[in-house]
């Protein structure tokens, strides 16, 4: 055999060593993709089981409660229970929007994960809360929820909750 032989044969198993490894990479990206996707989930199951614990706590919700239904002013402790809870969602729905920018969220993901967000605006101290503290964040961000801010849900959720409540 001579040295041409030899050369060609090397090429092609060089170039079978390439493709091989072309597609161990295209399994790797796939699969590293899957576990993204599966942290991300598991990422925004804890953040809910997060605010359902703080929804359970006496505090909050009494400072939820005079924020959302009876319209009563908020005292210090009360601002600062509402607060607690308004900045953990804020910080919650900053990751969720991080991960859209990233292409880890598709765009209807985050569209329904800012409709579930929306509702919060419907109280007008966490709108002003909203106004204060938005200029501390990512600008894009920002510019996001103070379109929420502006425009809370057209449904009157308070009103229902009060008109319910006046019925018992």
């Amino acid at each position: 055999m001579n040295w041409e032989a030899l050369g060609a044969i090397a090429e092609f198993v060089g170039a079978i060593a390439v493709v091989v490894t072309l597609i161990y990479l295209a399994v790797q990206i796939r699969q590293n993709h899957r576990l993204i996707e599966s942290q991300t989930i598991h990422s925004q199951t804890q953040q809910e089981q997060h605010w359902l614990a703080m929804q359970s706590q006496p505090e909050i919700v009494a400072a939820l409660k005079k924020a959302y239904v009876t319209g009563e002013e908020l005292r210090t402790e009360d601002r600062l229970y509402f607060e607690s809870y308004f900045l953990s969602k804020i910080a919650s729905v900053k990751d969720d929007f991080l991960h859209f920018q990233k292409g880890l969220m598709t765009l209807a993901e985050w569209e329904q994960r800012k409709a579930e967000f929306a509702p919060f605006f419907l109280a007008e101290y966490a709108r002003k809360h909203w106004r204060i503290y938005c200029q501390y964040l990512n600008p894009d961000f920002s510019a996001e929820i103070s379109e929420l801010a502006d425009n809370p849900p057209a449904h009157d959720y308070i009103q229902e909750l009060r008109s319910k409540r006046g019925s018992d």
